[in-house]
């Protein structure tokens, strides 16, 4: 687990911890980064680093959580109806398609499924809008049925990020719009 920042100085040195960290997984395996090597990269002390994360795995956990945050916030709106689809589908691949040094260092480290994880847990906190698209809520299966959409969408994003971007953005948002409107068809 990961500890929120309450000063300036713990977010800062948090941010340099994750900064670190991501170039570092970037750079090897995700099995060879120690947390020592950590604390050398981002110029903190051990003691620093066990104060705001217990291990490494909740560093890229907190990475995650800052960049679902950030594609929450940066949501055109709030609520996908049928009209707005194609527009929130390109903005969220667009959103993805510029992390790709997270979604890089989650593919060459075999931690994908942290993405997944992450945002169901995120998104079940944070954000309803989802699940009401879906009909979860109305329905005696919601909490499958939002699971199964949310992972099916973020291993789109993942397959999509393997294999080059190859299609574009426009394209995913096609393809996107197409499943999410075949599921909705039995909600």
């Amino acid at each position: 687990m990961y500890k929120r920042c309450i000063t300036e100085r713990s977010a800062k040195q948090q941010q340099s911890i994750e900064s670190a960290f991501l170039e570092l997984i970037n750079s090897k395996p995700y099995h060879s980064v120690t947390v020592s090597d950590v604390c050398e990269k981002a110029g903190i002390s051990r003691f620093t680093f066990y104060r705001l994360f217990e291990c490494k795995d909740d560093v890229l956990d907190a990475i995650v959580d800052k960049v679902l945050l950030q594609w929450m916030q940066a949501q055109p709106s709030r609520i996908v109806t049928e009209e707005n689809m194609y527009d929130q589908n390109c903005a969220f691949f667009a959103f993805w398609a510029q992390q790709k040094s997270l979604l890089q260092a989650l593919c060459d480290s075999g931690k994908t499924s942290l993405i997944v994880e992450r945002s169901i847990q995120f998104l079940t906190k944070e954000d309803h809008t989802v699940a009401q698209y879906f009909g979860a809520q109305k329905s005696e299966h919601g909490e499958e049925i939002f699971r199964f959409c949310t992972s099916g969408v973020f291993s789109l994003v993942i397959d999509w990020h393997q294999s080059g971007c190859q299609k574009s953005i426009a394209q995913m948002a096609q393809i996107l719009e197409f499943l999410l409107q075949k599921l909705t068809i039995f909600s």
